[in-house]
Parts: structure tokens; sequence; C-alpha cells
């Protein structure tokens, strides 16, 4: 499909020479956000005409919060707003479209303090995502008719390991695994499957995934596809199995661009994820904080950075040059 930019002339009015033919045209305007799409049947020697009307729009303000450090403020995670279409009724399907980067209404990070703001947004419903390198994505739909705001609360989420396997259970390297959360498929993953043969995603949210194997012998493409559900807190295995089975790879031959029998067995036991990355935090300030007991809520005091820290008290067990001194005791 041709895309093709135009700026408004005087009057707030623009023309454009385009063949004959149905054309799906949309509107922007800064701060007062997008209008349409808006469908138009172009006749030769017959000017069409299509008219749009803005209001100031709307602003959707939030939070992102994490649960795991007692609902604290996300610095710097990242906030997608998308706009949700219905299937036209001629489509004979219910609900919305897939998400799309046509869609995307905005795209910010938080401040220090885990807010975000867009303003200009037409009324409609919308698929607000957010996520951190630290937890897992969060989204929540909304219906925007108003100034509204919203709170995502990212947690830990659950883990998705996929086995790529040939019809007599080998299993397979260099398969492609594609997997996209249902139903607005507004989350893809995609990666090949290394020399055991399997996919590993951490940190995904909760709910329903579509997963598709790619088993690549060229010039042909099998895909086999299945969905899973991942749940919170543990891992969710998925088997997805060739018709086919996969050739071993010759010594020397190239290995890109297509799947073949796996160098190394599945893995059968479950690896432990590691302490995800730390959320940054705001800028001129350090975090000093004491948490002898986990399970005790503790103050952390925020100063800056000009101004430093107190230094610890001494530890009568410090260890010097590679060696560890003795408590000192006196005479």
């Amino acid at each position: 499909m041709e895309q093709t930019p135009v700026g408004l002339q005087a009057g707030g009015l623009y023309e454009l020479d385009i063949d004959e033919g149905n054309y799906q045209l949309k509107a922007w305007l800064a701060g007062h956000g997008k209008a349409g799409p808006k469908t138009v049947n172009v006749v030769e020697g017959e000017p069409a005409e299509v008219d749009w009307e803005f209001g100031a729009g709307y602003t959707l303000t939030g939070t992102v919060l994490k649960a795991s450090t007692f609902n604290a403020p996300v610095a710097w995670a990242n906030v997608g707003v998308h706009k949700l279409n219905h299937w036209p009724p001629e489509s004979g399907r219910d609900g919305y479209q897939p998400i799309t980067n046509e869609l995307l209404a905005g795209s910010l990070q938080t401040d220090g303090f885990g807010k975000f703001k867009l303003a200009g947004l037409e009324a409609g419903d919308y698929l607000v995502k957010a996520s951190s390198a630290s937890a897992a994505p969060a989204t929540k739909q909304i219906a925007l008719h108003a100034d509204a705001d919203v709170t995502l609360e990212l947690a830990d989420g659950g883990h998705l390991r996929i086995r790529t396997l040939d019809a007599k259970g080998w299993p397979v390297q260099n398969a492609g695994c594609l997997v996209q959360k249902m139903p607005l498929m507004d989350q893809t993953y995609y990666l090949d499957s290394n020399k055991n043969g399997e996919c590993q995603i951490l940190r995904m949210e909760p709910g329903q995934y579509l997963v598709k194997g790619q088993f690549r012998a060229p010039p042909n493409l099998e895909v086999v596809e299945q969905t899973a559900t991942v749940s919170a807190g543990g891992w969710t295995v998925v088997e997805i199995v060739s018709k086919n089975e996969a050739p071993l790879l010759a010594d020397g031959a190239d290995a890109s661009g297509r799947s073949f029998r796996a160098q190394e067995g599945s893995q059968t036991d479950l690896p432990e994820v590691t302490a995800p990355p730390q959320d940054r935090t705001p800028p001129g300030l350090v975090a000093a904080a004491s948490n002898p007991n986990p399970a005790v809520i503790i103050n952390v005091t925020l100063q800056p950075r000009d101004k430093p820290l107190p230094p610890p008290p001494p530890d009568p067990h410090a260890i010097v040059s590679g060696t560890r001194e003795p408590p000192r005791t006196g005479r």
C-alpha cells in the first residue's frame, strides 16, 4: 500500500493528484490527535472531497508501578498507546483487529516518578502497554471519551520454553519460533531454536499466546502452530512437532536458512531464572537503603548526588589485601 504524506495549503486545504481507485485517508494535527481513516473512491475527471474536523483531543495520563518492589514507581519505563479498531461488519468477525504500527497513537517513557502523559487523543478504545527490562510487560484496555488516568502494574510474569521436534521426535535446531499474544497480537517475539532444539522467552505477561514453529527446508517452509497459556511465576513448556524428519547437517555445510537435527538433545530440567536487571534511579538522586529482613518494608532515603552519602560503619572483620583481618581487642 503506497503512503503519500501531504501538507496543508492556505485555508486548511490540500490537493493530491492520484490515479483512479479506492483509497483510505488519514489526517492528523499536532496537539489534536488523529482523525479518520476515511475511504474515498476516485473517478477520473471528478474531484473527490473529504473533510475532517479536529477537536482539542483528550489527554491520557498514567503511572507505571512494580509489584515486587511494593508498588514503587518505575522510572523510564516504555509506554505505547495503540488505537483499537473493530473488525468491519462485512468481515463477520467480532472484537478488535490486531495491533499494527499504523495504529500507534503515541510512544513515550515515564519520568523519574513513573508518570507519563499523552495529549491530543481522539475518542475511542485504546490499548496501553508498559514494559521494563526488570519485569514482564503489562497492558490495559481503556475507552477514552474524556481525559483519563490509568495505572499499570508490572509483575514478574511467566516463562515459555518451546521445543521444536521433527516427525521422529528429534530436536530441531534453527527452526523459527514466532510467539504472539492473543487476541490482539500486541506482543510479538521471534527467535530461532538453539543447539538443544529449544526457544526460551522470559518474563512474559500472563495470558494466551499463539505459538508458531517454522521448519525451514528451502525452498519449502513448514509452519506448525498451536496455542499456549503462560501463567505467572512458572514455566510453560510447548512442543511443536514437524510432519517431516529433520536432516543431519553435513560437515562444512552452510547452516543458515535451513533447519536440521539439533547437535544436542532437549534439556529435561527447567533452568532457574536469574534476577532481572534493576530499574534505574531517577536523575540527580542516589538511593541509600538497608534491608536486613526482606519481609519488612524499609524506608529509602533519596539524596542529591552533589551531597555524598555518609560512610558505612567500620566492619570489624574487614577484608584487607585479600586476607581477613581479625577483630582488634584492647589491651
